[in-house]
């Protein structure tokens, strides 16, 4: 859904049913690894370890479907946003990751996409994502 006025956009995938649960990894080597198709449901964490970034379901989590890039573009939308009331620490650490994702962005910094979702609707969808089990009563890191 997108305001024609104000150009606010709402994207949500919404289950009809559970699944079981699922954990999919995916390592971006190429740039044409920016254009694998991942699917997030509301309740999936993403986590980019090279970048040291976790995106944990929430009360307002949208579900979304999108390409690598486009899950590392909204890391970079983030990474704005907290440089505009980041203190100094905050704010270098904030430009040191805003590097690391363009690089990324770049296919020049390899990084791995973990999909962890209790309701299994999540996907990477690519022969080269590793699909396994995921128990969510155990943390894995």
């Amino acid at each position: 859904m997108t305001c024609t006025s104000c150009g606010y956009r709402y994207t949500s995938v919404e289950p009809v049913s559970s699944r079981e649960p699922v954990q999919y990894r995916f390592s971006v080597t190429t740039p044409e690894d920016l254009n694998v198709r991942v699917i997030r449901s509301t309740q999936a964490q993403v986590t980019v370890p090279e970048i040291g970034v976790t995106i944990d379901p929430g009360p307002g989590c949208e579900g979304f479907i999108s390409t690598i890039e486009g899950v590392i573009h909204r890391i970079d939308a983030v990474l704005d946003t907290i440089l505009l009331t980041a203190g100094t620490k905050e704010r270098e650490r904030a430009l040191a990751l805003k590097e690391q994702v363009s690089l990324a962005l770049e296919g020049k910094f390899p990084v791995t996409i973990i999909i962890r979702d209790p309701s299994g609707i999540s996907s990477i969808e690519s022969e080269a994502a590793k699909r396994d089990l995921y128990d969510p009563e155990k943390e894995i890191r």
